[in-house]
C-alpha cells in the first residue's frame, strides 16, 4: 500500500535535527549514526581525491616543467595556470575539512545511551513528528514502537487516531495516518475515519479515503459510496474529480482476506454494510463489486466510465466475452 501523506524523512534532514538537538533523545540511533559515518567517509575520499588532483599532479607537472624548459623565465610563465590548481585544492580541502568537522561534532549528538521519556497523550511533539516521518526507514518498526512505549502499532495508529479527532490538530493527522498505514488498518479504524472524513480542518482527506480502503472492512463500503459526492471544501472546482477517483480506487484495494473478522465489520458496521451488500452473508469481495458496479450508474459519465473500467480489471474475462459475444452478432443470420 502506497500512501500520500508526508515524504519519508531525509539523511540532511536528520542531520540538520541533529544540529538543533531536536532528535529523539531515547530511540536507538544506530542507523543516523552509520549514515554519518558513512557521510563521513565520502568526505574523506573526496579531500584526498582533491588533493591527489589539484595537489600533488601540478607538483608533478610543475617539475617537469622546471626541468625540461631551457628558460627560467618562460619556465616562470609556464608555472602561471598551475597555480589555479593549488588555489582550488586549498579551497575544497578548507571546505571539506570544515564539513567534516561539523560532522564530528553531530556524531558526538548522536553517540548517546538511550534515555528513558515517557509520551504526553493528547498531541504530538515535534520530536514525535519527526520519527514518525523516519517510518519504516531509516528506524525500524521496533526500535519505534520501543520509543512510544507500545506493544503494537496497530493499536498505536488507533491510538493516535482517536487523539486526532479530539485535539482537531491537522499537523497530527497525516503522522497518525502513516502509522495506520505502516502497521495496518482493519475495521475499528472506520468509525473514528468516518468523523475524519466529514471534519473541516485538515486537508487531508485523500488519504482518509485511501485508508478507508486498507481497513478491508465491509463497514466501509457503504462509507466509500456516501462520499463520491460529498467534495471537501480544498478540492471543490477543477480538483473535484480526485475524489471519486480515490473512492473507486479504495474500493480496489479492499483486500477480501484482509479483514479476520468479517462477521465482525459485518454487525458493527450497521444496517449501511447490510445494505449496500443486500444482506450480512456477503463478503468484503461481493460488497465492493456491487458498489462498483453502483458507480457505473453514476451522472457523471467519467465517473461511470472509470468505475466499469476498474470493475473490468477483476474481472478482465468480461471484456472478452464482449468481445466475442458482439463478434457473433456481427454474423449473418443462417438461411
Amino acid at each position: 500500500m502506497i500512501w500520500t501523506v508526508q515524504m519519508p524523512i531525509t539523511r540532511v534532514e536528520v542531520f540538520e535535527a541533529a544540529r538543533r538537538r531536536q532528535l529523539p533523545v531515547n530511540v536507538p540511533l544506530d542507523p543516523w549514526r552509520q549514515a554519518l559515518r558513512r557521510e563521513l567517509g565520502t568526505q574523506r575520499f573526496a579531500r584526498w581525491f582533491t588533493l591527489a588532483m589539484f595537489g600533488v599532479l601540478p607538483a608533478v607537472l610543475a617539475v617537469g616543467i622546471l626541468v625540461t624548459t631551457p628558460s627560467l623565465s618562460r619556465a616562470l610563465g609556464d608555472l602561471v595556470p598551475l597555480v589555479l590548481f593549488w588555489s582550488i585544492s586549498v579551497v575544497v580541502v578548507r571546505l571539506t575539512g570544515r564539513r567534516r568537522r561539523g560532522m564530528r561534532a553531530l556524531l558526538t549528538v548522536l553517540d548517546h545511551p538511550p534515555v528513558e521519556r515517557p509520551r504526553v497523550e493528547g498531541s504530538l511533539s515535534d520530536q514525535e513528528r519527526h520519527l514518525i516521518r523516519s517510518l519504516p526507514e531509516p528506524i525500524s518498526a521496533a526500535d519505534f514502537l520501543y520509543w512510544f512505549g507500545a506493544p503494537d502499532g496497530r493499536d498505536l495508529g488507533l491510538e493516535l487516531l482517536g487523539e486526532v479527532v479530539r485535539s482537531r490538530v491537522a499537523d497530527d493527522l497525516w503522522a497518525a495516518l502513516r502509522v495506520c498505514f505502516v502497521f495496518g488498518l482493519d475495521g475499528d479504524h472506520v468509525p473514528l475515519l468516518a468523523r475524519l472524513w466529514d471534519a473541516d480542518w485538515h486537508e487531508e482527506h485523500l488519504d482518509v479515503v485511501a485508508a478507508l480502503g486498507a481497513t478491508g472492512a465491509a463497514s466501509a463500503v457503504p462509507l466509500l459510496l456516501g462520499v463520491v459526492d460529498d467534495v471537501p471544501l480544498h478540492l471543490e472546482g477543477p480538483d473535484a474529480w480526485r475524489v471519486p477517483v480515490a473512492v473507486v480506487d479504495a474500493l480496489l484495494t479492499l483486500d477480501v482476506e484482509g479483514d479476520g473478522d468479517l462477521d465482525r465489520d459485518l454487525d458493527g458496521g450497521g444496517d449501511g454494510a447490510d445494505g449496500a451488500g443486500g444482506g450480512g452473508g456477503a463478503d468484503v469481495g461481493d460488497l465492493r463489486e456491487l458498489a462498483l458496479a453502483e458507480l457505473t450508474g453514476h451522472v457523471d459519465r467519467v465517473v461511470a466510465g472509470y468505475a466499469w473500467v476498474r470493475l473490468v480489471d477483476l474481472h478482465p474475462d468480461w471484456w472478452q466475452q464482449m468481445v466475442d459475444e458482439g463478434s457473433e452478432a456481427d454474423l449473418p443470420a443462417a438461411s
